[in-house]
């Protein structure tokens, strides 16, 4: 058992950690901004719509293209894959085009087929990220990488940051379990790591994140603002949020 702690909270007694991905450990503005353009340019072209329309894709996505940024409120990297495509659907739909799950889904295929040769250079750890990890490995409890990205892509990430073997399981959101906000993937890793969800925090970048432990029954969670929101939104939705990872100490 381990204790974590910041200058505001002191959490005890815990025996298993679940991971967030995007915004956690990886940079989610550089790794998504990139598939979401790959994406975009394949449904211009699949609907043979106008260049002029790729800011209005990739918004609807969740990235503003003059800042290379996501946005706060997501989708990408903050809803589930289907909440994406609902969202692609309904704008294209604005545009009197008539897409449909499917079609999305292999264009999502298609650029994740394109993407994968070159996503060495954009999967990219945030800062003192990495060393967390190795810290909580070094202290013997089980860790699990919970995300909506897909297990493979997880895996992938976790492989070119050097730190696959830390984690005990990865589960992605092709995992069969519902939205992460139901709690089912935090249900899930508990199973997997034998443990008592009252054992188990969680640590992630958004609201999902604190909402998958609370339906999970978790001990606690920690929001960090490294993802798509400030320490100030953070707060209002969890008030032990933390700015980055290096103030959180492992006793």
């Amino acid at each position: 058992m381990i204790s974590i702690i910041s200058k505001n909270f002191n959490l005890k007694n815990i025996k298993g950690v679940l991971l967030d991905k995007d915004g956690t450990i990886t940079d989610s503005h550089i790794y998504w901004s990139e598939l979401i353009l790959i994406r975009s340019q394949l449904i211009l072209k699949k609907y043979h719509l106008e260049e002029k329309y790729l800011d209005y894709i990739s918004n609807s996505m969740g990235l503003d293209n003059n800042t290379r940024r996501l946005l706060p409120q997501g989708p990408i990297a903050i809803r589930s894959k289907n909440e994406v495509i609902v969202k692609i659907i309904n704008s294209l739909l604005k545009l009197s085009v008539d897409a449909n799950k499917e079609d999305i889904l292999e264009i999502f295929k298609q650029a994740n087929n394109s993407f994968r040769a070159n996503s060495q250079r954009f999967i990219k750890p945030i800062s003192n990220a990495i060393d967390f990890v190795l810290r909580l490995k070094e202290s013997g409890i089980k860790i699990t990488l919970v995300t909506s990205d897909t297990r493979n892509n997880a895996i992938n990430a976790m492989k070119i940051l050097k730190i696959e073997d830390q984690f005990d399981f990865i589960i992605g959101g092709d995992s069969c379990f519902g939205k992460k906000a139901t709690g089912e993937p935090a249900t899930l890793a508990c199973e997997k790591m034998f443990l008592d969800p009252k054992e188990v925090i969680a640590i992630g970048d958004a609201e999902m994140d604190f909402k998958m432990a609370k339906n999970a029954g978790l001990m606690s969670s920690i929001l960090v603002a490294t993802g798509q929101n400030n320490i100030d939104e953070l707060k209002t939705i969890n008030q032990m949020s933390i700015n980055n990872l290096k103030e959180l100490k492992i006793l």
